[in-house]
């Protein structure tokens, strides 16, 4: 199964600036930031992120959203734990993280999404999936890029 990778991926990471943005408000205890548990009560309490493959570095930033005293469950490919904001506070919310790929027996990110409303929230979307679902009963829209750059291939010339 070729396996292609797109600068543009929908709903990637609600890096705690989107996540915060979206659930956030000025009036919740403290802001949208600072961690203790600012933002129970106002996003939902498991905020569910599938993968468009197995985990891979290009996933890093959306795994140091998940804090310290996570579990993974290896039969289903999960990381689960809390998320924290970028200065490593419990935000009082569980973020989940769903492997796609193989564990997911290859299935199309569109449908994985729709067929688990209930604990995914967010997933990773390529460009020509958006397009070729967006006339359909599974559309989806784009919130987030994870990169500035495609890190598809990186060129070494040992010479220079």
């Amino acid at each position: 199964m070729q396996h292609r990778r797109s600068v543009s991926l929908l709903a990637i990471t609600m890096a705690a600036g989107v996540l915060i943005a979206a659930c956030g408000s000025s009036t919740s205890s403290g802001g949208a930031s600072g961690g203790s548990g600012v933002l129970k009560g106002i996003c939902p309490a498991n905020v569910g992120i599938q993968t468009d493959w197995m985990p891979e570095a290009e996933h890093g930033f959306v795994y140091q959203l998940v804090g310290k005293g996570y579990t993974i469950d290896k039969g289903k490919a999960i990381v689960t734990g809390p998320l924290q904001d970028s200065k490593g506070k419990d935000t009082g919310v569980t973020v989940s993280i769903h492997s796609g790929g193989a564990a997911q027996h290859f299935d199309k990110v569109t449908a994985i999404l729709y067929n688990n409303p209930d604990t995914l929230l967010l997933g990773y979307v390529y460009t020509d999936e958006e397009i070729q679902f967006s006339g359909s009963d599974t559309p989806t829209v784009a919130i987030e890029s994870g990169f500035d750059r495609n890190p598809q291939m990186i060129m070494w010339d040992p010479n220079t």
